[in-house]
């Protein structure tokens, strides 16, 4: 049986070790900088696209208030001064929408996001294997690293696209047999009609069926992330030939693995709420600082003429600006310990598990 408090004990040796001995706050940014693009400081690079619903619903319904309204703004001229603003502006924008300037803006905006996100996807699984290369070998490099592992990061590219299509699928389908579930009982035309009783009862199944979609999601990515890219770095063999090795390796190992699991879990709510505090501390130290520096540039703006007051205060913006963004930057770094800590502790369980993936062996060795 595997000791999972002593692989604890040696995840925080090594991470004090790659952080603190000796500090460099050079070798936290860039650490910060690969964990967040390896998705370990922003919830594990996952970009859930989950926001959907009843829009369509909405939608529907706005566009006919948007409608009766420009209806009764053709009456007289005293109800057009009495019409709601908003509902005049849904209409505006309505109508732009519905324009050909208004498609083709709207279909560049989702391309250009669809764009990023894919961009971002290639990036994470690239920044994973140099995040993992470099905290085994206590180096904050990256060129080297990212040509390195240019095979197996384009594998975990793939392979995390496919899936996140095949989630989104898999999603919307729940989601149309969802309403079409609740538009063949009326509660889509009457829901008062219907009774909320018989609305949720309706809706369980889709909400059962969406929980086992994102629980299996979860596990596949507890699989890849604390297993299978392990596998891929030592092996060099593509993703899903590294799942099905982590698979049998992990099914060899059933109880080490569930004790592994929990004790992640709870460690990773620790961390969560350590991280917590610290950035609650962090604001309110910047705050005060934070609030003299603004009331010294507002008393030093009357002393300058009225006519350089715009080109100050813009001056003035892009300083707060950059600097915010800056402090931002840092305080998401003080989660680089907890990244580093639980990089480690997924390597020493691996070793544990198979001494051929313990990492930290081939260390001066060329992998």
């Amino acid at each position: 049986m595997i000791r999972i408090t002593e692989i604890v004990e040696s995840s925080i040796e090594w991470t004090a070790t790659v952080l603190f001995r000796p500090f460099s706050p050079k070798k936290w940014l860039i650490f910060g900088f690969i964990a967040f693009l390896a998705g370990h400081l922003a919830g594990g690079g996952n970009f859930n696209s989950t926001y959907r619903g009843d829009d369509d619903s909405a939608k529907t319904t706005q566009a006919q208030k948007a409608e009766s309204a420009s209806a009764q703004q053709v009456k007289t001229p005293a109800q057009q001064l009495s019409a709601d603003p908003s509902k005049e502006l849904l209409t505006t924008l309505i109508q732009i929408a519905k324009s050909p300037i208004g498609i083709s803006l709207i279909t560049l905006a989702v391309m250009i996001l669809v764009v990023f996100v894919i961009i971002m996807i290639w990036l994470s699984a690239r920044f994973n294997f140099i995040f993992l290369e470099d905290v085994v070998k206590n180096d904050a490099s990256v060129k080297k690293p990212f040509k390195d592992n240019r095979v197996i990061g384009d594998s975990l590219f793939t392979f995390s696209l496919v899936f996140g299509i095949i989630f989104l699928i898999a999603l919307g389908l729940i989601i149309l047999a969802c309403f079409h579930a609740l538009s063949g009982i009326g509660a889509l035309k009457s829901p008062a009609s219907v009774g909320l009783i018989k609305i949720f009862f309706t809706c369980v199944p889709f909400v059962l069926l969406f929980c086992l979609l994102l629980l299996a999601s979860a596990l596949l990515s507890f699989i890849v992330n604390d297993f299978a890219l392990i596998i891929m770095y030592k092996d060099r063999v593509a993703t899903v030939a590294a799942i099905k090795k982590a698979c049998a390796l992990l099914n060899q190992h059933k109880a080490d693995t569930a004790k592994y699991l929990l004790m992640k879990i709870a460690l990773s709510i620790c961390a969560s709420l350590i991280y917590t505090v610290l950035i609650l501390v962090a604001i309110f130290g910047i705050l005060y600082p934070g609030v003299i520096a603004g009331a010294a540039a507002i008393a030093f703006s009357r002393l300058l003429p009225a006519a350089l007051h715009a080109g100050y205060f813009v001056l003035i913006a892009i300083i707060a600006v950059a600097v915010l963004l800056f402090i931002g930057y840092c305080t998401m770094c003080f989660y680089v310990p907890f990244a580093v800590f639980f990089r480690t502790l997924s390597i020493k369980f691996m070793g544990r598990l198979h001494e051929h993936y313990n990492l930290f062996r081939y260390t001066k060795e060329p992998l």
